[in-house]
């Protein structure tokens, strides 16, 4: 399984990748406004083999994220399952080496994620949260045609539930 962008390469992440997964998965610095107030390696590697986990189990996860033709991981886009209101559902969701943030990869990345989840996968919609601070991964989201639904708790910390139906 593979997307691809004008700019970007979305696959499955591999075991191969776990050195330079774990290198991102416990760096505060990437890993800011995460569930993990401090990432560690052993919930960095939790993150990593519960990606491998969820694809082998559900055909989606988190996708490791790369420049098109590059070598080398710059974040990841994809699902997870959280739950939403009462029930566990695939999340959308995107973290990105801060020297990429601001240039429209997220949205990219994000963008192609929407299409594997509708036409592949077969969602009736897409949910997505996002911490009430995090301002420009909102702006992501509605630039993407989501709605703001309704603030939830996830882990005991507030998140705002953000929606596209499928056309």
């Amino acid at each position: 399984m593979r997307l691809e962008t004008d700019r970007l390469t979305l696959t499955p992440f591999l075991r191969d990748d776990e050195a330079e997964a774990l290198r991102l998965f416990t760096d505060p610095g990437f890993m800011v406004d995460a569930f993990e107030a401090d990432p560690t390696r052993e919930t960095g590697l939790a993150r990593f083999n519960g990606y491998l986990d969820m694809f082998e189990a559900r055909g989606y996860s988190k996708l490791a994220v790369r420049w098109r033709g590059a070598p080398g991981i710059i974040g990841y886009c994809g699902y997870a399952e959280i739950p939403i209101d009462g029930v566990m559902s695939p999340d959308l969701g995107y973290r990105l080496l801060p020297s990429v943030r601001g240039k429209g990869v997220a949205t990219e990345a994000a963008r192609a994620a929407i299409g594997w989840g509708f036409e592949q996968l077969g969602m009736a919609h897409i949910d997505a949260i996002v911490r009430h601070k995090n301002a420009a991964s909102r702006r992501v989201l509605e630039k993407l045609g989501l709605s703001y639904l309704h603030d939830m708790e996830v882990e005991g910390d507030p998140w705002m539930l953000y929606r596209l139906e499928r056309a």
